[in-house]
């Protein structure tokens, strides 16, 4: 009975982890294109140049802009990645001009990575400013 148990353990454990893992590259994923279309949004809201800072060792993202007097504000709350997920290199800072297309040059795309097995997954902003997930 003992030696059932062990092996139905022995099964189990991994195929857990392999969906805790995957849930969180899910989060990770949702909550930057949540945060690109806030940076957006925003821009478009406020007529001006809006960024998503992206932090790497802390795991944070975090919607930027500049108040009139040039002082730079943070807009929302910062999004973080969840446990064992990380920033995949290299990351850029998306920016978004007044009317909600992205300056950077492409590719214009964030990847982030479960840090144990190196699953990956993008969010991407296309040349008209749209959000998706890949």
């Amino acid at each position: 009975m003992l030696g059932l148990l062990a092996v139905i353990a022995a099964i189990a454990v991994p195929n857990v982890q392999g969906v805790m893992e995957s849930y969180r590259l899910q989060a990770a994923s949702s909550m930057l294109a949540s945060k690109l279309n806030e940076a957006r949004m925003n821009a478009l809201k406020r007529n001006r140049g809006v960024w998503l800072e992206i932090d790497t060792a802390g795991g944070r993202a975090q919607v930027r802009t500049l108040d009139r007097a040039g002082t730079v504000l943070d807009v929302g709350a910062p999004g973080l990645l969840p446990a064992g997920v990380v920033f995949a290199a290299p990351v850029p800072t998306l920016r978004f001009d007044a009317v909600g297309r992205p300056t950077n040059p492409p590719p214009r795309e964030i990847t982030v990575e479960i840090a144990r097995s190196g699953a990956r997954r993008s969010v991407v902003v296309s040349p008209a400013g749209m959000v998706s997930r890949r």
